[in-house]
């Protein structure tokens, strides 16, 4: 039975592994001027959700922190990847420095062909600070998936070591 779970956490890492390669590609493959558009109509759409109040306009308030926002977009992308390829490696008997090598390394190769193909889209360009950007987001989620690990392995230990006290 728990081998059929392992077996299946595997092909769902794979899965969303993939799902976050595609929409990378897809993103960066989306010329300047729509790949703007589309984030700031995400923004738009994100302040009208929260219905944050502001002093200026939506409109202003999204010309001034749009460019910032679609940074912290990058970071978001390459942090949820690192999160996926994380909980992937979690799957086999690999040490935490072993996977936060091959994740950051993944990531990173990810990362450059990413910037590389945008130099190719129509008014899109390649950006060192744009991969520094979305290695910063990997540091991120692979910080978030072991402190989230780390947690759990403490209260499986809590609860373990309950068990056996009322054992005795």
């Amino acid at each position: 039975m728990k081998r059929n779970y392992i077996n299946l956490k595997k092909i769902m890492n794979i899965i969303l592994i993939f799902v976050c390669l595609i929409s990378i590609f897809v993103f960066s493959n989306m010329s300047g001027k729509k790949s703007n558009l589309s984030s700031k109509r995400l923004l738009e759409n994100i302040l009208k959700i929260t219905e944050i109040q502001r002093e200026d306009s939506t409109q202003e308030f999204v010309e001034e922190y749009h460019e910032l926002f679609r940074k912290i977009i990058h970071a978001i992308e390459y942090m949820i990847l690192a999160l996926c390829l994380m909980s992937f490696f979690s799957c086999y008997n690999t040490r935490v420095l072993e996977k936060f090598i091959i994740v950051l390394v993944i990531c990173i190769i990810c990362s450059i062909f990413d910037e590389f193909h945008q130099y190719f889209v129509d008014s899109r360009t390649a950006s060192i600070v744009d991969c520094l950007i979305d290695n910063v987001g990997t540091l991120i989620g692979i910080g978030v998936h072991m402190l989230i690990y780390s947690i759990y392995c403490v209260i499986f230990e809590v609860v373990k070591v309950k068990k056996e006290k009322r054992y005795i």
